[in-house]
């Protein structure tokens, strides 16, 4: 048992080691090349044996790959031209044990659990089969290695690529196709090239990656670790997938932990997680459970009156009888006679809106300094946010790619909530007027400033982080009005030209590098992301 400790202590400690969890599992974001996430194979496989636990590739897929790479062996055994003797990455008469070898392994990483990072799928938004017209990406040396021990022939054979060099094997020629194959597909990204997404896979980083330097210059032992620890605490152990933490106001210290499944526990003030749930609404959650899936029980928030009212909220995955995937945000009610359990009958559905994908659910749900529920949306998701001309984010008539502001206590007509007065796009037409701020691609985790200790300074600002596309993740510091810029602007630099080219006018001319003005919003802080799938926690 733990020694009573502050609710706030807790709460802060309970948070990191949450998060701790996560990073040591992870290196990245799982997600298949169709934008899934990855799930457990219902048979093991016979071909990508690698992928017996989670895999991006079903049965049927893992036995099409496998005769295909039959086909090709065979088919190439067959048919190969005869050597000139050039070498180089020239004209090969036989694939070797290490060639195959290395084949089979690139061939597979489209049951990879990372696959969507290994194509580079989220780059150029396109979906992908089994990989054939596209090279997986591959880390510099090893492209040139791997053209050395296969040749260019077999390589490009056997991802079904045009042939850079037919009629022409002069060494000359073959060498130029050989440095434009490198080129064309390797991937400069420690973490997700062949072979170190092999690493990633397992939950390591590859071979000298990561490894900090004292000089900035050369990789050497890490700093100090006096200058670089966080120290973190276990507090609760034997969760699932814990998403969400939230503090319940009512004097007992405790704190509600929502995992992804649908099921909320209560941690105590003395340290120990309750063995019955607070809650089990797992039969209305959509979600697999499994590696890198997005979708689930995301968001939990008790209200501030808790202790009178005894109402708490969850935004949560749910798909309907014909199949349509909703985010739904609920209000339910702590149990009248056991304060250990909510009322599982007590669900009212307060908003609700449709998710064209799996991933970019956004999902935290929070209440503000001034007592509104604000709603974190994403954009819907595949990649590119390509819905529409301009995408979710930009569409002020859709709720996706937001950041919504609604009042919980005080009912519309219509609705189980009413929008405040204040909120920034009332009465404008085409808009929802839920909306408080857009142009969000993905905003995992927010939350608000309670100001400087001493003098309050900064109390009641909303910092986001949003989860970006490719080279940059962002920090936003979220005012009323504001357009965060995604799909025009992924960070700080352009993304899709033509609404960028629309937004820079819309700034006034003011430097995207620079903070801008409260009425507008790119990000207040930007930075390099060149290793796709990592995010913020806030």
């Amino acid at each position: 048992m733990h020694p009573r400790r502050s609710q706030s202590q807790l709460l802060c400690v309970a948070a990191f080691t949450i998060l701790v969890s996560f990073v040591t599992r992870l290196c990245g974001h799982p997600q298949c090349t169709d934008f899934r996430p990855p799930f457990e194979p219902a048979q093991p496989p016979s071909h990508c044996v690698r992928y017996v636990e989670s895999s991006c590739c079903t049965a049927r897929q893992d036995s099409d790959l496998g005769e295909a790479f039959s086909a090709f062996l065979h088919g190439w055994n067959k048919t190969a031209p005869a050597t000139n003797g050039e070498g180089s990455g020239g004209v090969v008469t036989s694939i070797s044990d290490e060639c195959q070898r290395e084949l089979k392994a690139l061939q597979c990483l489209t049951c990879s659990n990372f696959a969507a990072h290994a194509f580079d799928v989220e780059s150029t938004g396109e979906e992908i089969g089994d990989g054939s017209g596209r090279v997986p990406g591959l880390c510099p040396a090893t492209c040139r290695n791997l053209v050395g021990e296969c040749g260019l022939d077999v390589l490009e054979t056997f991802f079904k690529l045009q042939p850079s060099h037919e009629g022409n094997e002069s060494s000359s020629t073959v060498a130029s196709a050989s440095t434009e194959f490198c080129t064309t597909w390797s991937l400069n990204d420690d973490i997700y090239c062949y072979p170190n997404i092999l690493h990633t896979e397992v939950g390591e980083l590859p071979p000298g990656v990561g490894v900090t330097s004292r000089d900035g210059d050369s990789p050497s032992e890490p700093a100090d670790a006096d200058n670089k620890c966080l120290c973190v605490e276990e507090v609760a152990t034997g969760l699932v997938n814990p998403l969400s933490l939230a503090t319940t106001y009512d004097g007992t210290g405790r704190l509600f932990i929502g995992e992804q499944q649908g099921i909320i526990k209560i941690l105590t003030a003395e340290g120990t997680v309750l063995a019955e749930p607070y809650l089990d609404m797992h039969t209305v959650v959509g979600t697999h459970n499994g590696f890198g899936d997005e979708r689930g029980l995301l968001g939990l928030a008790v209200h501030p009156h808790f202790k009178t009212n005894r109402k708490f909220y969850t935004y949560y995955s749910h798909y309907t009888v014909s199949g349509k995937h909703l985010s739904r945000v609920s209000e339910w009610k702590q149990s009248r006679d056991n304060p250990d359990r909510a009322d599982d009958m007590s669900e009212r559905i307060i908003l609700s809106f449709q998710q064209p994908q799996n991933n970019h659910n956004g999902g935290q749900i929070t209440f503000g300094p001034d007592g509104y529920l604000y709603v974190f949306s994403g954009d819907g998701g595949g990649a590119g946010d390509k819905h529409g001309d301009i995408g979710n984010a930009q569409n002020m008539s859709t709720l996706l790619g937001k950041i919504l502001r609604i009042d919980v206590n005080t009912r519309h007509p219509r609705a189980l909530y009413s929008v405040p007065g204040d909120n920034p796009f009332i009465g404008r037409s085409n808009t929802r007027p839920e909306i408080y701020a857009y142009g969000l691609r993905n905003p995992w985790r927010c939350s608000f400033d309670r100001g400087d200790n001493l003098t309050g300074h900064g109390a009641g600002r909303l910092f986001c982080g949003d989860v970006g596309q490719r080279k940059r993740e962002e920090i936003d510091i979220i005012t009323k009005g504001g357009d965060y810029g995604w799909r025009g602007l992924e960070g700080t630099l352009c993304y899709d030209q033509k609404l960028c080219k629309q937004l820079r006018s819309k700034f006034s001319g003011h430097d995207l590098c620079a903070p801008c003005p409260d009425s507008y919003g790119p990000p207040s802080n930007a930075w390099n992301s060149q290793s796709r799938g990592n995010s913020l926690l806030l």
